[in-house]
């Protein structure tokens, strides 16, 4: 909260905030994104893939950006990384495709290792 209003956004002046936790619980998952999507936000920040699965189900017009989604390709919440489409866009845990290049580097870094 201390950063948005840093660049002029202010609680109860210009954004308004609702947080629902689901402590690893599918079903108060779905609760909580059915309660979400009926306030109409402009947008939803939802963090796993827990949050992310219901909302996805329940629209596909209020914007979702989600955070801390492993493979969010692989589990058809966008279309890719690079163009996701459709209501969902965030950021990924973890690109599996990058792999590859984290063992080139760490070969540069310690070739003797």
């Amino acid at each position: 909260m201390q950063a948005l209003q840093q660049v002029g956004w202010k609680e109860g002046d210009n954004i308004h905030t609702d947080v629902r936790w689901g402590e690893d619980d599918v079903e108060r998952f779905r609760k909580y994104s059915e309660e979400l999507v009926a306030l109409n936000a402009d947008v939803i920040l939802a963090s796993t893939s827990l949050a992310v699965a219901p909302l996805q189900r329940i629209t596909r017009s209020v914007p979702i950006v989600f955070a801390n989604v492993i493979d969010p390709v692989g589990a058809s919440y966008v279309t890719s990384l690079a163009r996701p489409g459709g209501n969902m866009t965030g950021f990924t845990a973890f690109e599996y495709s990058i792999g590859g290049k984290w063992l080139a580097v760490l070969k540069e870094v310690a070739p003797r290792g």
